[in-house]
């Protein structure tokens, strides 16, 4: 029998884990970080393809470039996303898909200013297997709230930690 703290953790979690797709799947572009040879790490943005709903991300790119080298050489990744007042990001493990099938099921017509069409031998997926996200959204009443409990700090002389923020509403995590 589960207890009330283990049902409202269960409850959060699963809330949390709504937040973040909701916020996840309005984003557009990303940064992906790797790691490079000198094992800096190294960001560029990216347009996001897809996002599975298992918290997965794809992106695509050509074969022969610097990502696909240090992907290879380094499998996991970081992908961090941004917009006023909302930040999402996801670290997984990377595989590199060259599969024509899932290629031209992601297809866009706004890759043909890189390839020609989906049978380009150039064109890889990124696929990175997220294992868990982390978010943060004060937009909306979210930020509302969050203005609210500063400007409380702030009279009462008191200050806001991170980790005693509870409302998944604003910031969560998520295993995926």
């Amino acid at each position: 029998m589960q207890t009330i703290t283990q049902v409202e953790q269960s409850e959060a979690a699963d809330e949390a884990r709504r937040n973040f797709f909701e916020l996840a799947r309005s984003f557009n572009n990303a940064m992906l970080v790797t790691h490079a040879p000198d094992d800096l790490l190294h960001a560029r943005p990216m347009r996001v393809v897809r996002i599975d709903d298992d918290g997965d991300l794809w992106f695509v790119t050509g074969v022969e470039t610097v990502k696909i080298d240090e992907l290879v050489r380094a499998p996991s990744a970081l992908v961090t996303m941004q917009a006023p007042h909302r930040f999402a990001s996801v670290t997984g493990t990377v595989a590199i898909v060259r599969n024509p099938v899932t290629v031209a099921d992601l297809w866009s017509d706004s890759f043909r200013a890189y390839w020609k069409s989906p049978t380009d031998p150039n064109i890889a997926l990124i696929h990175l297997m997220a294992d868990a996200a982390e978010y943060w959204d004060d937009s909306g009443a979210a930020g509302v709230r969050w203005a609210f409990r500063a400007t409380k700090a702030v009279l009462s002389g008191t200050t806001l930690k991170d980790d005693e923020d509870d409302d998944v509403g604003l910031h969560g995590h998520v295993k995926l």
